[in-house]
């Protein structure tokens, strides 16, 4: 086996075989669960989203001015924009949570 091999697995398979390797790998990296937290507190709204082994793969945190839900739609938005169509599981916590959850 050379480093070819270790660093792609399907180096050298036949290209349907590769392709396959690929297409069920991207299938399963888009089926994964990711977890994202909402924390709104008495001035700030914080995001984080975690991976299926808890690491940290977006986080962002801003003030709300008081205007909590449209900071929150805000920082939704933007982490779809770059993360795109996702699945999550959410939490919402902090002392602004409860009006934001109903």
């Amino acid at each position: 086996m050379d480093d070819r091999q270790i660093q792609n697995p399907a180096y050298g398979l036949p290209e349907s075989i590769a392709y396959q390797i690929v297409k069920e790998g991207i299938k399963a990296l888009s089926m994964k669960m990711l977890k994202l937290g909402i924390d709104v507190g008495s001035t700030t709204v914080k995001l984080v989203l975690l991976d299926d082994d808890n690491s940290i793969v977006y986080s962002k945190y801003e003030r709300h001015m008081s205007n909590v839900f449209e900071k929150a739609g805000e920082l939704i938005k933007e982490l779809r924009g770059l993360k795109g169509n996702i699945s999550v599981r959410s939490v919402i916590t902090g002392s602004g949570g409860l009006s934001l959850a109903g």
